[in-house]
This record gives structure tokens, C-alpha cells and sequence, in this order.
């Protein structure tokens, strides 16, 4: 992620290197389709919701989480007005996504989620994990939110669920980061960020589309046929609508934030 375009003079994604990105997630999307139709995880072959060979079919969905997660976090970093501390932004100056207060926060990140899930007992109702997504991914931008959601999710996996399952600790880093924040986040800091507040509708959109197709794919691979329906529903009808609020509430409660440290630096 060292190649630095400003974004005033041309868009990442027109760069050479963005078109490349492009490309490879479009191919790793066709491949991953090939695959399923192949594989064909809807026949009865596959065993029970859950088995370890349904289990096995998640990994057919990492390669193009990688190829999202790693195209999202280079446009990002591509805008270095967007590394800097808000209000502290410096013309001329570098500023690195690994620098000790990125860190930091990426660490507090993954704290807040795990105390916030160990507070609520782990509600499947209410996830207040969304809540933090949101309130980051408005300060702090897409790099804190990938990786601080990444590192929250084994955190609170292994200390608050006790999941030790290969599967979990592993596929659910790269899918559940990739949907629930820099998702989000990047939509936020592409079309919502320093623009008019009804836009946040857009971010919103991004994570209940984006986020709820992951549980829809998700409860797909792992479950019989037979389950598909009601799991879809109870995703999109009930899950979704209340992360998005959660999400909503902490984005909000960060872009006033940094509205306040903006007006505060003038």
C-alpha cells in the first residue's frame, strides 16, 4: 500500500494499480461462483447444518474477502488527508495507517467490542458490536475498523463465546470484518464523510445490503436447503434492521465528534 495518489489529481481506482485491484476481486468473485455451482452445497451429499464438510465450503469464500479487504484498505490509504488525526491534517506531510495511535485505537477497537458483547451476555437480539463498528468507522476510518473488528472478533469469539473451532477464529476474521465494517466504512468516507447528514443513508444501505448478504451466503453454505427460508428472514427482518440502527447510532455519534474537533482546530 505504498503507492500514493492524491486524490485531487486522480482517482485510485484509475490508476493503474486500481484497475488491477478491480480486476482481481471480479475474477475471485466468478471463481467463487464457479466453485459453488460445483461444488453444489444444496445437495443432500453435504450432511447436516453445520457438518465440517459444510463448514469446509466457507473457506471457498476467503479468497475474495482477502481481494475486497486488501482493494478497500489500499483506496483508503491512498488519501492521506484521511490518515491524519482529524483537524490536525498538515499539507505535505506522510502519514502511515501503522503508526502507534493507529494501532492503539485498532487495540481499543477490539477492546470496546469484546467488553461491550461481555456486558450484553452475547446478545443474538440486540449487537451492540455494531454500535462500536459504527462510531469508529466515522472517526477513525476504514484501516482502524478492519483491524480492530478483526482482532474483536477473535477476542471476543475465544474469551466470551469460547469458540476454538478452526473455522470461526479463522474465515470469520476475513468475512465478518470485510461486511460489518470496512463495508460500512467505506462507504461512510466515500459518500457520506464532511457531506450533508441525510447521506449517511448511504453507509446505512451499504451495511444492511452488504452485511446481510454475507448471513444470507453464510446460512446458505452451512445449512440444508430446507433452513434457507426462514434463516434468510430472520436475518434480513430482524438481525439486520437492528445492527444498522446500532450501526447509525455510533456512526452519528462519531461524525459529531469530529464535526467538534474540526470546528475546535479552525
Amino acid at each position: 500500500m505504498s503507492e500514493k495518489v492524491k486524490a485531487k489529481e486522480v482517482h485510485p481506482f484509475r490508476t493503474k494499480k486500481g484497475l488491477i485491484l478491480l480486476g482481481i476481486c471480479a475474477a475471485s468473485v466468478l471463481i467463487q461462483l464457479a466453485l459453488v455451482f460445483t461444488l453444489q452445497p444444496w445437495l443432500p451429499a453435504w450432511g447436516p447444518a453445520g457438518s465440517p464438510q459444510r463448514m469446509f465450503l466457507m473457506y471457498v469464500w476467503v479468497p475474495p474477502c482477502m481481494a475486497f479487504s486488501y482493494t478497500v484498505l489500499w483506496w483508503f490509504t491512498q488519501h492521506n488527508e484521511w490518515l491524519a488525526p482529524p483537524g490536525e491534517y498538515m499539507p505535505g506531510k506522510k502519514y502511515s495507517p501503522w503508526d502507534v495511535r493507529m494501532l492503539t485505537f485498532i487495540a481499543l477497537y477490539a477492546t470496546m467490542q469484546t467488553v461491550v458483547v461481555s456486558l450484553t451476555g452475547g446478545s443474538a437480539i440486540i449487537d451492540f458490536c455494531y454500535l462500536v463498528d459504527g462510531l469508529f468507522a466515522a472517526y477513525f476510518g476504514v484501516v482502524v475498523s478492519y483491524f480492530g473488528n478483526a482482532l474483536g472478533f477473535f477476542t471476543r469469539l475465544l474469551l466470551v463465546y469460547g469458540a476454538t473451532s478452526i473455522g470461526y477464529l479463522t474465515i470469520g476474521v476475513f468475512n465478518d470484518s470485510m461486511f460489518a465494517t470496512a463495508t460500512g466504512s467505506s462507504f461512510y468516507w466515500a459518500f457520506a464523510r464532511g457531506k450533508a447528514r441525510w447521506r449517511i443513508i448511504i453507509p446505512m444501505l451499504a451495511v444492511y445490503l452488504g452485511h446481510g448478504f454475507y448471513y444470507c451466503w453464510a446460512s446458505m453454505i452451512t445449512n440444508p436447503p430446507e433452513m434457507w427460508g426462514i434463516l434468510i428472514a430472520d436475518q434480513m427482518l430482524r438481525f439486520m434492521p437492528l445492527a444498522v440502527m446500532n450501526w447509525t447510532i455510533g456512526a452519528i455519534i462519531g461524525e459529531t465528534a469530529v464535526r467538534r474537533r474540526l470546528r475546535a482546530a479552525k
